[in-house]
């Protein structure tokens, strides 16, 4: 009866490429997620400048709140979509894992958080809940930004001491800061560097091997990367839904998937799918700027109804962020 009452659109196509096997360097898949942007040509400044923390962010920036998104592996795109004022242009993740233990997340709790799924050895990002007693296994992480950045926030959680942020700018170490000490007061830090630019931050803890998860961060919008999003609007029964995909390949295709079983995952070319069997596959033709959108009616008596939707950027061969929602 659920199968039927939703149908999004009469014209799905089932493509095999969805089933296949994650490729190594597209998307999220390992441990790392790069997004092709020019990133790494910025100006050479190590040993001339200087980083220390400020009461605030003083310049555009984007807040990833990770109780924005839903439970389970991650990706980069949604980690920029769910992003404040427009969207983070987050440009890579990469996480290393280091010889700490498996964690708990059981100290100064702040809501959900970025860290390791579990089993992944360190290497797989997810969100794991704030109960109290979520796992995970212990990580650094690099993070590439879209461009020439100043400043920087990080709120780290199950760990109460200080952090250690080291800063790059085109491969070249610029300086590395010792942060003051993460608490129970869930506070977030910021830092701002002068006599030069960074375009990537390598997050470590105090004593380089603790296990630690992320609720936040704060990204300096430098314009240098649009990620393709996806969003779903008015999803509501008996009313007509839309469904955009926005920042995509020109002149291309994008793909856009829906499920009513689960959020995944499963394998693509293009990094991890937030979807289970069986789903339905959309392809999309995208403008000129890389938008593509469709509207459909939303069966009257479906309130309530759960539904997880994902996609594709075929031009990048890069996901779009995971949607899970519930019919109003």
């Amino acid at each position: 009866m659920a199968y039927k009452t939703l149908i999004l659109l009469t014209a799905i196509c089932s493509t095999p490429l969805l089933y296949a096997q994650q490729e190594d360097g597209i998307g999220i898949n390992g441990n790392q997620a790069t997004a092709p942007n020019g990133l790494n040509n910025n100006s050479r400044n190590a040993g001339r400048a200087i980083v220390s923390e400020i009461p605030a962010m003083t310049v555009p920036h984007s807040v990833i709140d990770m109780d924005s998104l839903p439970l389970g592996p991650t990706s980069l795109a949604a980690l920029n979509a769910v992003g404040s004022n427009g969207g983070s242009d987050l440009a890579g993740i990469t996480l290393v894992p280091n010889t700490a233990a498996v964690g708990v997340y059981n100290t100064n709790v702040c809501g959900y958080a970025l860290a390791a799924e579990p089993g992944s050895g360190g290497t797989t990002p997810a969100i794991i809940d704030a109960s109290g007693a979520a796992s995970f296994d212990a990580m650094d992480i690099t993070l590439d930004l879209g461009g020439d950045s100043t400043e920087f926030g990080l709120l780290i959680a199950d760990w109460v001491s200080t952090g250690a942020l080291t800063f790059y700018s085109g491969g070249v170490e610029v300086t590395t800061i010792t942060t003051s000490p993460f608490s129970a007061a869930c506070g977030e830090l910021f830092f701002q560097m002068t006599g030069g630019t960074f375009d990537q931050v390598v997050i470590k803890v105090s004593n380089t091997v603790g296990n630690w998860c992320v609720p936040q961060i704060a990204i300096e919008q430098t314009g240098g990367s649009s990620s393709p999003t996806l969003s779903v609007t008015n999803l509501i029964a008996g009313q007509v839904a839309s469904v955009n995909i926005d920042n995509a390949t020109p002149n291309n295709i994008a793909y856009f998937v829906w499920s009513l079983t689960g959020g995944g995952p499963i394998g693509t070319p293009y990094g991890q799918g937030m979807v289970s069997p069986p789903y339905h596959v959309i392809p999309l033709s995208t403008d000129s700027v890389g938008n593509a959108n469709m509207t459909q009616f939303v069966p009257a008596g479906t309130t309530g109804m759960s539904v997880w939707f994902h996609g594709a950027d075929r031009g990048t061969a890069s996901m779009l962020n995971a949607i899970a929602a519930t019919i109003g």
